[in-house]
């Protein structure tokens, strides 16, 4: 648990950048243990204070507004990755298996052995 100081000084920094910058941050990161690492130093035990955010969050009465902007996020993934078109590269699929073989620095393993009755 975090110390009092610790929590103050971090509520301090949350009441300062307020909650819709918070969001901004938050949606334009990857996680909200990300978020926390960018915004909190951490505790000497190495944890990022995610717990105090969440507290933070709660006690100031976002979290209808923080649980829409958690949907929110997703749905611009979601919307994001849609519009994504994979560009493959030309790849001679017949030999994709001696390809793969070479990458991981492998032998080929075929249909082909050299068994002996």
């Amino acid at each position: 648990m975090a110390s009092r100081k610790i929590r103050r000084e971090r509520f301090e920094l949350l009441d300062e950048i307020g909650f819709g910058m918070l969001c901004k941050f938050y949606i334009e990161g990857s996680s909200v243990k990300e978020l926390c690492r960018f915004l909190f130093d951490w505790s000497k035990h190495g944890k990022p204070g995610v717990n105090l955010l969440y507290q933070w969050i709660d006690q100031r009465g976002h979290r209808p507004a923080w649980d829409y902007t958690v949907r929110f996020k997703r749905k611009l993934h979601e919307e994001a990755l849609s519009k994504v078109e994979l560009e493959v590269p030309q790849v001679d699929w017949d030999r994709w298996e001696e390809e793969c073989a070479l990458a991981l620095g492998t032998p080929r393993k075929g249909p082909e052995t050299d068994e002996e009755d």
